[in-house]
C-alpha cells in the first residue's frame, strides 16, 4: 500500500492498492518517456557543441600559441614566467592580435573592416588590463635579516588588498586609482591559486586604438614598473562576436604573480550564445520550460507523497534520489535565469560607451554559462538513473537486480566512506611528505586527484616520489594501493 501512496487502514483495501499502483507506474512511465525525450531535445538544441568546440580552439591557437617575435627563444603564452616575458608578450603579441590594421595582401583595412581579428571576429567592446595588488606590511624576519628587509608583501588576500596607494596611469605623469568592483561592474574571480575581487587598478583601451598606441601605452608602463613586488595578479580580458556562427567569445589571459617572484599563466575562452533570434532558440526554450514543468509537477507529486506517508515515505531508497535530482534542476535553473536576464539586456540595448570602456563582465557571464552546462551534465545522469528505476516493472529479471542493488546500497555506502577516509589520511601524508617539491602534491585537493589516478591507473611518479624519500615514498605508495 506504501507503494501506491496510500497509508495502510481499515478503510483501504489490497485490491484496491493494487490497482491504483498499475494505474499510476503506467502513467508514470509514459510520462517519464515524454519527459526524457524532451529533455534530450531540449539540452541539445540549447548548445552547438562542435562548432562551439572548433571556434574556441582556433582563436586560442591564435591567442597562445604565437611566439614572441623579437625573442630568440621559442617564447609562448605558456612559458611565461617572468615580469620580462609578461611585458614582452602584452607589447608584442597583442596589438597585432587584436588590432589588424592590414589585409593579408597589405591593403589597409577601411571603415568597418576595423576592429576584426582573423578577418571573420569583431571585437565587441574594449579590451581591459586590471592588476590586483597587495599593500606593504612589516617583516618577521631572523634578527641576523634585519639590516636586509623590513617590508613584506604578502599572499594576496581580502584584507591584504591594495586600494588606497595609486600606481602610474595613462597619459604619463597621471597616477591610476583603484575602483571598486561595483565601480566596474565586475565580479570575484576563483579560478587561480587565490580567489580575487573585481575590483583592482584597470585600462580600457579603447576600440579605434591602433598597434602603435597600445604599444606606447604599455610600453610607458612597463618602463614605470607598473607591475612590481605588490602585484599579485593581472587580468586582460577582451570578447569577440562571430556573426557566421552568431558566437560570442569570452577571452581571459590572467598572470598570477607569486609571493616567491615566479609568473604563472592561466587563460579561459568561454563560448556562449547571448539573447533568443533564432527559430531553434525559441524552440529550445520553449522545449526547457516544458522539461521544468515536468520537475515542479514530479516535486509536487513526491512533496504529497510525503505528506501523506510522512517518515513511511523515506522507506523507498528512490525517493532520496528524487530529490537530490530538483535541487540540481533548481541550481540549474537559478544559473539559467541569470544569463538569460543579463544576456537580454546586453543584446537589445543599443551600444552605449563599449567602444570607450568594458561595460559587461563577460567573463563572469561566461562562467555561469558554464555552470549551466556542468550542472546539466548532472542533470542528465540523474535523469537517466531515475529512468533504471523503472526497469524493475518490465520483467522477474530487472526487478531482481534493482532489488539486489538496493539491498546493497548500505554496504556500498559503508565501503564509500571508509575509501573517502583512506583517500584523505593517504592525501595528507602525500601532501605533507612531498607537496614542496611534486606539484601533484602541492595541496589536499591535488594529493587527493593524483591518488585516484594512482587508484585507476598506476603512478607515473613512483620514480619522483623513492627519488624524493627512497623510504617514506615507497611505504605509503604501496600501503596505499
Amino acid at each position: 500500500m506504501l507503494a501506491a501512496g496510500l497509508k495502510p487502514g481499515p478503510h483501504v483495501s489490497l485490491a484496491h492498492a493494487i490497482d491504483k499502483f498499475k494505474k499510476e507506474k503506467l502513467r508514470e512511465i509514459i510520462l517519464y518517456c515524454v519527459f526524457l525525450i524532451i529533455f534530450i531535445a531540449s539540452s541539445n538544441l540549447q548548445r552547438d557543441v562542435e562548432h562551439a568546440h572548433y571556434y574556441a580552439q582556433t582563436v586560442k591557437a591564435v591567442v597562445l600559441l604565437r611566439e614572441f617575435p623579437t625573442n630568440p627563444y621559442a617564447i609562448r603564452f605558456e612559458n611565461i614566467s617572468s615580469h620580462k616575458h609578461f611585458w614582452d608578450f602584452m607589447i608584442e603579441v597583442v596589438p597585432p592580435m587584436l588590432f589588424q590594421e592590414k589585409w593579408y595582401n597589405g591593403d589597409a583595412f577601411q571603415g568597418v573592416d576595423a576592429g576584426q581579428v582573423l578577418l571573420a571576429n569583431r571585437l565587441v567592446q574594449a579590451p581591459r588590463l586590471r592588476q590586483v595588488r597587495v599593500g606593504p606590511k612589516v617583516c618577521s624576519v631572523p634578527p641576523r635579516l634585519d639590516a636586509y628587509m623590513s617590508t613584506c608583501y604578502p599572499k594576496y588576500r581580502s584584507g591584504s588588498k591594495s586600494s588606497e596607494e595609486p600606481i602610474p596611469g595613462w597619459p604619463p605623469g597621471t597616477m591610476m586609482e583603484y575602483r571598486k568592483p561595483q565601480q566596474l561592474n565586475s565580479h570575484w574571480l576563483v579560478d587561480g591559486l587565490y580567489p580575487y575581487e573585481g575590483g583592482g587598478f584597470i585600462v580600457d583601451f579603447p576600440l579605434n586604438s591602433t598597434q602603435d598606441d597600445l604599444r606606447e601605452i604599455l610600453g610607458h608602463f612597463r618602463d614605470e614598473k607598473w607591475t612590481d613586488i605588490g602585484t599579485r595578479a593581472v587580468f586582460f580580458d577582451f570578447a569577440l562576436y562571430n556573426a557566421n556562427l552568431r558566437f560570442f567569445l569570452s577571452v581571459r589571459l590572467q598572470w598570477e604573480f607569486s609571493p616567491t617572484g615566479t609568473v604563472t599563466p592561466q587563460h579561459f575562452f568561454r563560448v556562449m550564445r547571448l539573447g533568443l533570434f533564432s527559430p531553434r532558440e525559441y524552440i529550445a526554450l520553449v522545449l526547457d520550460v516544458i522539461v521544468y514543468a515536468f520537475i515542479l509537477y514530479y516535486s509536487m507529486e513526491d512533496s504529497g507523497k510525503m505528506i501523506r506517508l510522512r517518515a513511511a515515505y523515506f522507506d523507498d531508497p528512490w525517493r532520496f534520489f528524487h530529490w537530490i535530482m530538483y535541487i540540481f534542476f533548481l541550481i540549474t535553473f537559478v544559473f539559467k535565469v541569470q544569463f538569460l536576464l543579463t544576456s537580454l539586456s546586453y543584446v537589445n540595448t543599443e551600444a552605449d560607451r563599449d567602444s570607450e570602456q568594458a561595460v559587461l563582465d563577460f567573463e563572469y557571464l561566461g562562467w555561469v554559462y558554464s555552470q549551466i552546462w556542468n550542472w546539466t551534465g548532472f542533470n542528465t545522469v540523474c535523469v537517466w538513473i531515475r529512468a533504471f528505476s523503472f526497469l524493475k516493472y518490465i520483467n522477474e529479471s530487472t526487478t531482481q537486480l534493482a532489488a539486489t542493488i538496493l539491498s546493497s546500497a548500505g554496504q556500498i555506502g559503508r565501503f564509500f566512506c571508509v575509501f573517502l577516509l583512506v583517500l584523505w589520511v593517504y592525501s595528507v601524508s602525500f601532501s605533507i611528505a612531498f607537496g614542496t617539491d611534486l606539484a601533484e602534491n602541492r595541496n589536499l585537493l591535488s594529493s587527493a586527484v593524483e591518488l585516484m589516478k594512482v587508484f585507476a591507473l598506476g603512478s607515473k611518479h613512483f620514480d619522483n616520489i623513492t627519488e624524493i624519500n627512497s623510504l617514506l615514498g615507497p611505504i605509503l605508495f604501496l600501503t596505499f594501493q
